[in-house]
């Protein structure tokens, strides 16, 4: 059985799916045996140059290419390789139980690529500038209905600019790891005009992140962190205060601007709504 032309089979496609766009080609070879009451079948499935885009992407998941096997209660030894703009990604691993109500999950993958790449995923990115390389192993595992999932995230060099801050964060490095609904950072060193940082922590609750960090910095400039209160007339905004809250220690060598210089500070901080709130502060 082959789908020489995805793009032809769209309508069969129920609503859920949630596909603008399909394209490629799937041939599938299989073998029923058994009776009609208990078909026993076995058969592999070939997937060439697929492409698919769903509502709210900003890019397609592209040249798709692999191999699968399954049978009357599984998919399993899956191989697949592909795009996402110039990041490739690696996916290995079954599912099992499909007849059930849950099925059972056991996947791996790999991303090798760009931030800029995946920025392009999410419409809501849109606005905000980013690159640098990114990798990421990830698994997933369990049933489908609750599916427990870890990623182990690697990045260098990284840039974003349009967060809402003066000046844009650069000479990004960090690693952690993604579990379920919890990142754990291990190392995230980065810059923001002559400002260094050196922070580990951990984020918790992705749809309303709450940040929980420990931090060092040798050199803070406040005026090259916080915009301007006024702006030029006519002159654009430079991004929204992100929608996060961030709660943790600070330790800071030197801190200058707003018209002010301190030295070996130490404090309690909190972001929230684009306001910085220090307490239990020391310095010099």
């Amino acid at each position: 059985m082959t789908f020489e032309n995805l793009s032809e089979s769209m309508n069969l496609l129920p609503g859920k799916a949630r596909v603008d766009e399909l394209r490629g080609a799937i041939k599938a070879d299989f073998t029923v045996e058994g009776d009609a009451k208990k078909p026993l079948i076995n058969g592999h499935c070939k997937i060439s140059d697929l492409g698919i885009k769903f509502k709210g992407m900003g890019r397609a998941l592209e040249k798709i290419n692999g191999t699968l096997a399954f049978n009357s209660s599984a998919i399993d030894n899956i191989a697949l390789q592909g795009n996402m703009g110039k990041a490739k990604f690696n996916i290995t691993g079954g599912v099992s139980d499909v007849t059930t109500k849950d099925p059972q999950l056991a996947m791996k993958a790999t991303i090798d690529g760009d931030l800029g790449d995946v920025q392009a995923l999410a419409e809501e990115l849109k606005n905000i500038k980013m690159s640098g390389p990114l990798t990421i192993k990830a698994t997933l595992e369990g049933s489908f209905g609750k599916p427990h999932y870890t990623a182990d995230i690697k990045l260098s060099n990284a840039y974003f600019d349009g967060i809402g801050l003066a000046q844009p964060i650069s000479k990004m490095r960090f690693s952690g790891r993604l579990q379920d609904n919890r990142l754990r950072i291990d190392d995230c060193k980065f810059g923001i005009g002559r400002s260094d940082f050196n922070l580990k922590g951990h984020i918790s609750g992705f749809e309303k992140p709450v940040i929980q960090i420990d931090n060092h910095s040798n050199y803070v400039d406040l005026d090259e962190l916080i915009p301007a209160p006024g702006k030029t007339r006519g002159e654009p905004q430079q991004g929204q205060p992100l929608p996060i809250t961030i709660l943790g220690t600070v330790m800071i060598t030197r801190l200058t601007g707003m018209q002010m210089e301190f030295r070996d500070i130490k404090t309690n901080i909190k972001y929230q709504a684009g306001i910085i709130d220090l307490r239990d502060c020391a310095a010099r």
